[in-house]
């Protein structure tokens, strides 16, 4: 049986089954719903035990699948082990630097070919600027969603999203 490289499992599964990306979507919205209405915690960073740790790593390698939103997952895996809010936000944003710049880290070589062959790297530099701006907008945002208990919003737009990419497949299989 030949090895496929994680990667390329979860292109797979983004580009091919678009009735898996929508129950992904699914569960984003099914853990965001969750995640806003589970009992307060008072855990603060002190309070993390390596159990703890564990449940938001498995959150966040369950994100590596396209549809299910990596914050979102850390910051729920942190409620579901009782952090605060704050603390859970915090140590989502903190555990993401390490993925997020590994994930640069996997793109850059083939932004670098790319570049050399339409000589101008203007467009990367463009393209990052605007990201990051982006970016520091939507921290803020998730931030303030989490806070103000109102993460059933983001819940309800990844329900809505997921249902209508299953409905969109099955509509095309029976069209």
């Amino acid at each position: 049986v030949p090895c496929i490289p994680l990667k390329d499992t979860i292109e797979m599964v983004s580009t091919t089954y678009m009735i898996a990306l929508g129950c992904l979507f699914l569960y984003t919205s099914f853990i965001l719903f969750l995640s806003d209405k589970c009992v307060k915690g008072t855990k603060t960073a002190g309070d993390i035990t390596w159990k703890n740790a564990l449940t938001v790593g498995i959150f966040q390698a369950i994100a590596l699948f396209p549809g299910v939103s990596r914050s979102g997952s850390t910051i729920s895996g942190g409620l579901f082990s009782g952090f605060t809010r704050d603390t859970a936000v915090k140590y989502s944003f903190i555990l993401g630097m390490p993925t997020i710049l590994a994930g640069c880290l996997l793109e850059f070589k083939d932004a670098i070919s790319e570049s050399e062959q339409f000589g101008s790297v203007l467009p990367y530099i463009v393209g990052f600027a605007v990201s990051a701006v982006v970016g520091i907008c939507a921290i803020k945002m998730v931030n303030w969603l989490v806070k103000s208990n109102k993460f059933t919003i983001f819940s309800i737009y990844t329900l809505l999203l997921g249902l209508t990419i299953i409905g969109y497949e099955v509509y095309q299989k029976i069209a």
